[in-house]
């Protein structure tokens, strides 16, 4: 894997529009997670979104790669699939061949991770890779801070909205379908004392924690 345990930070960055506090966390940490497109906020904050060790984390759908210039502009070398190499489907390698082609190194989803998926009553698929993203970071690379930017659980809207995703409405009632704001509270930050959070987000009903900040 691109990175090892045990880190002394690590950001899980996602699109939600508390992503314009981004430089309020500027400097904060040394390696980075982008979850699926981010070519927009790129534009907006590239400075703000840089950092020295940097991965992206991405679905099947081709819709979530970048621009070749968005790659080198923010030095990401590496791509990890949202599954085990042993699920890998057709998709997969239409996107992969795409990433290879950007000189982009290739890497799949522990198989460890997927049993957490049991939490929101499915087998072996997160509702969502932002989930799936923040459990990989606590479980996998167990950092002793870990920020986590954007997560807003669309209280608020993105700031930039792709013409394929799912209106605003259909994915606030999915957040209630799959309880997500509270198996996030119990499963990840209740359950894991020892990592520091800092959450930089516009939703407002986060549990008043001694090792959750929020900005």
């Amino acid at each position: 894997m691109v990175y090892k345990e045990n880190l002394d930070s690590f950001a899980v960055l996602l699109r939600g529009k508390s992503i314009e506090k981004i430089s309020t966390a500027k400097g904060q940490f040394e390696d980075c997670m982008f979850v699926n497109n981010f070519d927009a906020e790129v534009k907006r904050f590239g400075n703000d979104l840089k950092c020295e060790r940097s991965m992206q984390l991405v679905n099947q759908q081709t819709t979530v790669i970048w621009k070749e210039e968005n790659y080198k502009e923010m030095g990401v070398k590496d791509v990890i699939f949202y599954k085990p190499k042993k699920a890998e489907n057709e998709k997969m390698k239409d996107a992969k061949a795409v990433y290879k082609k950007y000189g982009l190194n290739i890497h799949y989803m522990p198989e460890n991770i997927l049993k957490y998926a049991k939490l929101f009553g499915k087998k072996d698929k997160f509702p969502n890779t932002g989930m799936l993203a923040i459990f990989y970071a606590v479980k996998e690379l167990k950092p002793k801070d870990l920020w986590i930017v954007g997560l807003d659980f669309y209280q608020t809207d993105y700031i930039e909205r792709k013409f394929h995703q799912s209106p605003l409405e259909k994915q606030q009632q999915k957040m209630a379908d799959f309880n997500i704001p509270s198996i996030f509270e119990e499963h990840i930050l209740k359950a894991h004392p020892e990592i520091n959070f800092h959450l930089v987000t516009y939703y407002d009903d986060y549990p008043d924690l001694k090792n959750v900040e929020i900005r």
